[in-house]
């Protein structure tokens, strides 16, 4: 009942209310299912990296091996996690976005065997002995090639894709740019020359919520010539 109201309609309307919050307070404490705390961070995620457990903790985890940005990793993961989950709150790779969790905006795109996924829409399972590459991982020498030179690329954090992105001021907000930027990665690996339309074709899955698609195209276009 509000506090400054003194009509005993008001109490009559509260009454209800404070009946049925009543019998569900009772039925939680007579139910023979114990409560569980909450997890102490994220999804409540195991890392068991260089451990020697091999058991399953329950019938809702498994353990699986996978490789990200190069590096070997073992993990005890739930079998609901999306990849999504398990480079977020697992390895605390935030690059990938959680954006529409749908699958429709691409801000979590990856690289997956070097293919471009929604990580939202990949379970974290269907990636066991896997190789994943996030925009962590992205490197001058990596995304230079194999001549790349050695003082230079240890001059350049970015690798000259990013370094793109950042030059055409193709970020905005900066939020789905990851997802571009992964995408178009995948694109210039299997197409170093793409014309305008193949690069609208391959950027087709990416939203940019700031309706910066022309200086995203420009970035791609800076990108691939300076690969060339």
């Amino acid at each position: 009942m509000p506090a400054n109201c003194n009509d005993r309609r008001c109490e009559r309307q509260a009454q209800p209310a404070r009946a049925y919050y009543r019998t569900i307070r009772i039925a939680i404490q007579n139910s023979p299912i114990p409560l569980v705390p909450p997890p102490q961070s994220g999804y409540d995620a195991v890392m068991m990296t260089n451990t020697n457990t091999d058991t399953v903790a329950n019938a809702n985890t498994a353990q699986i091996a996978i490789t990200v940005n190069g590096a070997a990793h073992t993990l005890t993961v739930r079998q609901h996690w999306s990849l999504l989950d398990l480079l977020r709150d697992a390895l605390e790779l935030t690059g990938a976005k959680r954006g529409c969790d749908r699958g429709e905006c691409g801000s979590c795109t990856v690289l997956l065997d070097g293919r471009p996924v929604n990580a939202c829409q990949v379970l974290a399972m269907r990636a066991a002995g896997r190789s994943v590459l996030t925009v962590e991982g992205l490197t001058f020498a990596a995304d230079a090639g194999a001549d790349a030179d050695t003082d230079t690329a240890a001059a350049n954090p970015l690798s000259p894709l990013q370094q793109a992105f950042l030059d055409e001021d193709g970020g905005q907000c900066g939020f789905c740019t990851p997802g571009f930027v992964m995408a178009t990665r995948a694109l210039l690996n299997d197409n170093p020359t793409p014309s305008d339309a193949e690069i609208r074709a391959a950027l087709s899955g990416n939203l940019c919520r700031c309706n910066a698609y022309g200086r995203i195209l420009a970035s791609v276009r800076t990108a691939a010539q300076r690969r060339a």
